[in-house]
């Protein structure tokens, strides 16, 4: 019986020594990008009616809901991306006046609001040139595109 727990001691310790440097290090990454509100970025925040409506010539749009727990969690990356001004990044709140889509394919090489929608909250749209180039929903995605940038 000594042996049995004196294992499952070593068990759990190895486990628990091998699982904490990775979650170390996560946090520590995380805690590189400050916390951030929508009201820093105000300026930034735009209806719907104006997604093709920009002066920029290619810009992304990010459509996020106060009420959605996968927009809270980006909130900070996507807040610091727009800051930094690499690329030009408007904000629309969701509203119902945005459709929501089954599939966003179609909505690629559209330019007028009648032919675009969303998955979803949250979603990044690309548009060059008045023209949706991108149009996808979803944390990991959204954060991916925009590390490119």
């Amino acid at each position: 019986m000594t042996k049995t727990i004196s294992g499952l001691f070593f068990i759990s310790l190895f486990t628990y020594l091998s699982i904490s440097p990775s979650s170390c290090a996560i946090q520590e990454e995380n805690s590189l990008i400050k916390k951030h509100n929508y009201e820093e970025i105000q300026e930034l925040i735009i209806p719907y009616s104006n997604l093709l409506k920009m002066e920029d010539f290619e810009y992304f749009a990010y459509i996020y809901s106060d009420n959605c727990l996968y927009c809270e969690t980006i909130k900070n990356e996507i807040i610091e991306f727009a800051l930094l001004g690499r690329y030009p990044l408007y904000f629309i709140p969701y509203t119902k006046d945005i459709p929501l889509l089954t599939n966003v394919d179609d909505t690629i090489n559209k330019n007028t609001l009648d032919h675009i929608g969303i998955l979803g909250t949250p979603s990044l749209i690309q548009i060059i040139d008045g023209y949706i180039k991108l149009n996808v929903s979803g944390q990991e995605i959204i954060l991916s595109i925009i590390k490119q940038y």
